[in-house]
């Protein structure tokens, strides 16, 4: 792991430098300050734990998708931001669990959408942010990572469960079901 951090730490500091200057073009620039975005830390991650839900939620049902979404009230008073929370560490602690298993797949996946996703997590200032702290747009591309781990989960299911009960010629049904969704 630390040869690959290591190989990619050039592209972290360059994406972190890039992130920077979009933070201060927001804030000097747009207008993205004052008490509209006067948040504490702890008040972010519960912002962060909860758009990291309502994207993957949307991702993998998307229904009832709106421009606007009502902006949620911030603070850890809210029961949903505390439960918002510990159900993404519960995700993460899974994770995890599941590397030292030696599955780094599901680890990955949630990595490239989290990572992909911070910028639009709250723990920057965006304009949009005034309005509503989540935007289905935010994630277009970090939703790469919830579709490769929902297709490789799917895959993995259908290899070593469904293998043992129905034909192989029979697999491709599932996927046309769920593709139709869509």
């Amino acid at each position: 792991p630390w040869k690959a951090l290591k190989a990619l730490s050039p592209l972290l500091v360059v994406g972190g430098l890039l992130g920077w200057n979009t933070s201060r073009l927001e804030r000097l620039h747009v207008g993205a300050f004052g008490s509209e975005w006067d948040y504490g830390f702890l008040d972010r991650i519960g912002i962060a734990a909860r758009a990291l839900l309502h994207y993957a939620w949307n991702s993998l049902l998307p229904i009832e998708q709106i421009f606007f979404y009502p902006r949620y009230e911030v603070g850890w008073q809210a029961v949903s931001n505390l439960l918002a929370v510990a159900a993404v560490v519960a995700i993460a602690g899974a994770a995890i669990w599941l590397v030292r298993k030696g599955h780094r797949g599901v680890f990955a996946c949630l990595g490239i959408f989290v990572g992909s996703a911070f910028p639009a997590l709250g723990f920057l200032n965006v304009y949009p942010h005034r309005f509503s702290f989540v935007a289905d747009h935010f994630v277009y591309i970090a939703s790469a990572g919830l579709i490769c781990l929902i297709w490789s989960s799917y895959l993995w299911l259908a290899t070593r469960i469904l293998q043992r009960w129905f034909d192989e010629k029979y697999l491709w049904i599932p996927v046309v079901i769920v593709i139709g969704l869509y």
